[in-house]
């Protein structure tokens, strides 16, 4: 079975775990949440979007670092359900304000590409895990 699919989003690829042993999705899900938690937060710190690109610009057409309390960094990560579902920890409330206007995290419906191979790669090696003696 593949669970590598093309315009994947967290609701289709929990669809696409839900397809697997059960304790093997949880695990997958689990280990998935963490490497994305670490890909926004990289390409947070390199003042990028999470679809790697430049950071737009401010009001007043100046570099916006968004690191002033140190807050909104420490909110980006995800966590899992328990079970096979991946969210966002939205902890602040104007996190969406920033996920629209500075894409700190994924806007609208897509995941980024480079997000999108982490999670396969992950269940790709889960996978290989669970079938090893």
């Amino acid at each position: 079975m593949s669970v590598k699919r093309k315009g994947v989003t967290l609701q289709s690829y929990a669809k696409t775990l839900k397809e697997l042993p059960r304790v093997t999705a949880i695990k997958v899900a689990e280990r998935g949440a963490s490497q994305i938690s670490t890909a926004a937060q990289s390409s947070f710190d390199a003042g990028q979007t999470v679809h790697d690109e430049a950071r737009p610009l401010g009001t007043r057409g100046n570099v916006v670092t968004l690191k002033k309390t140190g807050k909104l960094r420490a909110a980006l990560r995800f966590s899992h359900d328990g079970g096979t579902r991946i969210r966002a920890a939205l902890r602040e409330r104007y996190m969406g304000v920033m996920t629209g206007r500075f894409e700190v995290l994924p806007h609208g419906a897509r995941l980024p590409a480079r997000w999108k191979r982490l999670l396969d790669r992950e269940a790709t090696s889960t996978l290989k895990e669970e079938a090893a003696p």
